[in-house]
């Protein structure tokens, strides 16, 4: 049995469903992401302790069990290009946009804390 995951459509979502009608209705700067990007799904066959000791005593070969893991996948980073320096350099951009707030609101209450923002080398995905 493979290990591949097994994309659902993001058609067939709840969350591909509702882009769409955003995307219809809202323009394209007041789309948001509001749900995960995709539902996967892995089967494995696997063996019970209690299999392996009843195959065992009965001399016969175990019964694998499927076992099905379900899963979303919040941020697919390469769903529109092939690399992660796009994705990276979004971040990268959003992280000194909150820097510059944070920095701009310092000015008029040096209580402000200033969070250090992450640079794309330092992006984890």
């Amino acid at each position: 049995m493979s290990r591949t995951a097994h994309h659902t459509p993001d058609r067939q979502t709840p969350y591909g469903r509702q882009r769409r009608e955003d995307h219809d209705r809202l323009p394209w700067h007041r789309i948001q992401q509001a749900g995960p990007w995709r539902r996967a799904d892995t089967r494995t066959l696997r063996y019970s302790a209690t299999e392996l000791r009843a195959a065992e005593r009965e001399g016969r070969r175990p019964r694998p069990q499927e076992v099905r893991r379900a899963f979303d996948i919040w941020r697919y980073c390469c769903a529109f290009t092939g690399s992660l320096s796009e994705a990276a350099n979004l971040e990268e951009r959003g992280a000194r946009a909150r820097l510059r707030g944070a920095a701009r609101k310092a000015l008029f209450d040096p209580e402000t804390v200033i969070e250090p923002y992450r640079t794309r080398y330092q992006a984890h995905w």
